[in-house]
């Protein structure tokens, strides 16, 4: 049944995803606390932490969105983009990867880089490959631990998901001094 109604969602979002009009996107920043946003736009929101000397945002939608982003970044702050998260392989999670992996290590499961590098068939859909500079560069296969992290004020752990479609990550950013989630 789970299948079936993950089908079901595909096959909806497909034609609205096809007529985007990317130029009439408006990509918008929400404060959610301290020095944490979310910025909404074109496909997956986009999870933002402004440490001491830069940026790591989660997930980048889709390539044409990613001056947009970068707007709404500067918006936010001055400092640069660290590291970029992507949380699964899906176009409105990575499509970014190429534009800010040129400034910022791109970070996600092994199984992410795999998929992204070999492209994908779903549903009869063929996504080709990502283009090399797509690819995360750092890439791990249960969990991860950041300390003293170029995000300055942060420790940043990653641990493998549970979703074996999209391999998503469960996603947790600390505070160094307090241990406490920001």
């Amino acid at each position: 049944m789970r299948r079936l109604y993950l089908f079901a969602l595909l096959i909806a979002a497909a034609p609205l995803l096809a007529q985007t009009d990317f130029s009439k996107v408006e990509v918008k920043a929400q404060k959610v606390a301290g020095s944490v946003y979310m910025l909404t736009g074109a496909g997956g929101n986009i999870g933002v932490s402004v440490g001491d000397d830069g940026i790591v945002i989660i997930d980048d939608q889709y390539a044409p969105m990613a001056p947009k982003i970068e707007a709404a970044l500067k918006a936010i702050t001055p400092k640069p983009v660290r590291f970029i998260l992507n949380t699964h392989y899906h176009g409105d999670h990575t499509g970014g990867n190429e534009h800010f992996g040129k400034t910022a290590p791109i970070v996600a499961h092994e199984n992410v880089r795999k998929r992204l590098a070999s492209g994908v068939t779903l549903f009869g859909e063929t996504v080709p490959p990502a283009a090399p500079g797509a690819l995360p560069v750092l890439t791990f296969d249960d969990s991860v631990h950041a300390e003293g992290s170029p995000a300055g004020d942060r420790a940043i752990g990653w641990m493998a998901g549970r979703c074996a479609a999209t391999h998503q990550l469960d996603l947790v950013i600390l505070q160094s001094a307090t241990g406490e989630p920001t």
